[in-house]
């Protein structure tokens, strides 16, 4: 297309404008509302990804609850006089008073 073609096409497409405005007024305004409404800061896109970014934070806190209750309930059993007395007598190979030990040697 040559700038000589381009000239009566620009013109065609001004003469139109002038005659109804109304009709390319609101054929920009749907383009702008649909450019909106998909990549705009509120549209769909953005949207998107703050559903699967909350998804993900949301699997992420169920799975820190987890292991803060595992963590706590380890707690409450290290607390327990039982079982500081049965880690002792198995890491440190101590005995309760009048227990008797039996040590088994292998060959």
């Amino acid at each position: 297309m040559t700038p000589h073609d381009f000239l009566p096409t620009l013109k065609k497409v001004y003469s139109e404008l002038a005659a109804r405005p109304q009709k390319y007024f609101f054929l920009v305004f749907l383009v702008l509302v649909f450019f909106f409404a998909f990549f705009g800061d509120y549209g769909i896109l953005q949207r998107l990804r703050y559903e699967y970014l909350h998804y993900k934070y949301q699997t992420e806190l169920e799975e820190a609850r987890q292991k803060t209750n595992e963590l706590n309930a380890k707690i409450r059993k290290a607390e327990d006089l039982e079982e500081i007395e049965r880690v002792a007598r198995e890491k440190y190979n101590l005995t309760k008073d009048g227990e008797k030990v039996y040590i088994i040697k292998s060959k």
